[in-house]
């Protein structure tokens, strides 16, 4: 861990830079874990990695030496900087300066198949893991390092307190597993929280086929935006086009889910059923 810990803390004094709170920057230092991210990768050749949050470079130099093309993208100009000076003269890496919120996933990678291989910044962890998830038809995998109660958010079952949206929108693309837990001791500066890296191994197809995808996903946000209500008074606080309170409780019996359950007992599956019914009700109203 020293040599790692001591070549980030040197390049970061050559060019006049100190870790920035308001960006979370906590940089990996720890030989052991890095190891383990690459292993998780199953890493060949001829991949193509898209690295978000590369800092100052010690998982992008790992990949570049082990695939054929990398792309890096970081937000902050004094690490992108460190990266310049680092990758001159590399052809198969890419460095890119911006934000991975707002950046054209289609244009950047275009089709699949892609591995993003990132240690996330846990600021905007949620957002750029919905992102990277939506796109996943242009990803074989996805190994993200996140903090540990993202982690267990991700592969949360129904009826647990960690279970929401983000579960369900993890599993409904992804087969989800934790590749290593990893204490706060193993970056520079210590964050405040454990992490853990997670592999999302993404399904040939979704896990389950909506008639409505959009539909679908409008449901599952509805049913946890009041995760202390049932799910028939949950439902009722959002507008579903024609459908009154009584044919959203003749979908739900349709379904064959009890109005009086909550949104986070429902599986995936479940989550479909009644997405379909509502969507069979929904164009029954418009014909």
């Amino acid at each position: 861990m020293a040599s790692i810990l001591n070549e980030t803390r040197q390049l970061l004094l050559t060019h006049g830079l100190r870790p920035k709170k308001r960006l979370g920057q906590s940089f990996l230092v720890d030989p052991v874990v890095l190891r383990r991210i690459l292993d998780g990768g199953e890493l060949q050749a001829r991949d193509r990695i898209l690295e978000i949050g590369a800092g100052v470079g010690t998982l992008t130099h790992a990949l570049a030496e082990r695939c054929d093309r990398v792309i890096a993208v970081e937000i902050d100009p004094g690490l992108f900087q460190i990266l310049e000076d680092l990758f001159q003269g590399q052809a198969h890496v890419t460095l890119v300066r911006g934000d991975a919120r707002h950046l054209d996933l289609s244009s950047l990678v275009g089709e699949g198949p892609w591995k993003v291989i990132a240690n996330l910044p846990y600021a905007i962890v949620t957002p750029l893991i919905t992102r990277l998830l939506e796109a996943s038809h242009r990803f074989s995998l996805l190994l993200l390092m996140v903090q540990q109660e993202v982690a267990e958010r991700l592969m949360a079952s129904p009826g647990t307190k960690a279970y929401g949206s983000l579960s369900v929108l993890a599993q409904y693309y992804t087969d989800v597993r934790t590749v290593v837990r990893v204490p706060r001791t193993a970056f520079y500066p210590r964050p405040q929280v454990d992490s853990a890296v997670v592999k999302f191994t993404v399904l040939p197809r979704p896990r389950v086929a909506p008639a409505d995808p959009p539909l679908f996903f409008r449901l599952v946000r509805a049913a946890f935006a009041h995760r202390r209500k049932t799910l028939m008074n949950a439902l009722r606080q959002t507008r579903w086009d024609s459908l009154d309170r009584q044919e959203i409780a003749a979908a739900l019996e349709r379904a064959s889910i009890d109005p009086s359950r909550r949104g986070e007992t429902l599986s995936v599956g479940e989550f479909q059923r009644l997405a379909d019914e509502m969507f069979s009700a929904i164009k029954g109203s418009a014909a």
